[in-house]
């Protein structure tokens, strides 16, 4: 167990420097969640003084409960396939088929990550069905059996071995811009591509016609997630400036606001891939306890 403390000004230019930098300088488009960027931060090495080469998440005092947390997604990442040198991606293609709002398959190029635009899940394996998710996979089914025009950035393939690439439709509309245009996707703003201001200026124009993510400003959303009568996490604060952490009838307290923001990012992941006695046996072991019991 590490005991020493990080000094608050070397802590703290370190994050400042730390989350100004891009998560990797060259990767290809593909979102890395917040609980990835945060453990990559908590990871990195800095130079003390006093003490010489020590870890960031020294600064924590629950050190034990940090050394339980394991990023799960850490598996070794695909390697992006490699076009033929000599050999470019196709200019065009048929649709073949359509897996969610932003990824289909076209004939002779394979599975195609749409660029610049972000749709919400529909079959990711740690989160839930999402709001609109189903609207917008239907909107691009429409061109399953379309010959497409295709284009592409300078990163050919995400992290995943998608190629990345703009869609122009058979009426000459680029599918991208048109999910963005209808408020059926986020204009993807992590990495910088030639349709990005454009991409900007159709989001904003969707949020100012209260199109489908935007609709009453975000209400439409609130009450679409109530109406799936989903268990809610539930911060609450405790004294010392410390945190509070419910899911269901399990509590995990006195967390730091690190600790909470961490943990937040853990368990909407973890409750969306365990079942009900593996959830339970992680999340015990990672402090949580029954919350009923008590004086009231």
């Amino acid at each position: 167990m590490i005991s020493k403390r990080v000094p608050l000004i070397a802590a703290l230019v370190l994050t400042v420097g730390l989350l100004r930098a891009p998560a990797f300088a060259g990767e290809p488009e593909g979102a890395r969640d917040g609980a990835e960027r945060l453990w990559d931060l908590l990871e990195k090495k800095f130079k003390d003084e006093k003490g010489g080469e020590g870890w960031l998440n020294r600064k924590f005092t629950n050190d034990q409960w940090f050394g339980r947390i394991k990023e799960r997604e850490a598996a070794p990442r695909p390697t992006p396939p490699i076009t033929p040198e000599g050999k470019e991606l196709p200019s065009e293609g048929l649709v073949a088929d359509v897996a969610d709002g932003d990824t289909l398959t076209v004939e002779g190029v394979g599975k195609i990550r749409l660029q610049g635009v972000d749709t919400t899940e529909k079959l990711h394996p740690t989160k839930p069905v999402q709001y609109l998710s189903a609207e917008a996979s239907a909107f691009t089914k429409k061109i399953i059996g379309q010959r497409v025009r295709l284009e592409y950035g300078k990163e050919l393939y995400d992290k995943y071995g998608r190629v990345l690439a703009y869609v122009f439709l058979p009426d000459g509309k680029m599918l991208n811009a048109e999910l963005i245009r209808l408020g059926l996707g986020y204009s993807y703003t992590r990495y910088p591509h030639k349709y990005l201001k454009e991409f900007n200026r159709l989001e904003d124009e969707a949020k100012a016609g209260n199109l489908g993510l935007w609709a009453d400003n975000g209400l439409g959303e609130y009450h679409w997630l109530r109406s799936q009568n989903r268990e809610e996490f539930e911060v609450f604060e405790m004294s010392s400036n410390l945190w509070g952490v419910r899911w269901n009838d399990l509590v995990i307290l006195r967390l730091t606001t690190d600790q909470m923001r961490l943990e937040l990012e853990h368990l909407r992941k973890d409750v969306h891939t365990y079942g009900p006695k593996d959830l339970f046996k992680e999340l015990s072991a990672r402090g949580y306890q029954k919350a009923s019991g008590g004086n009231s």
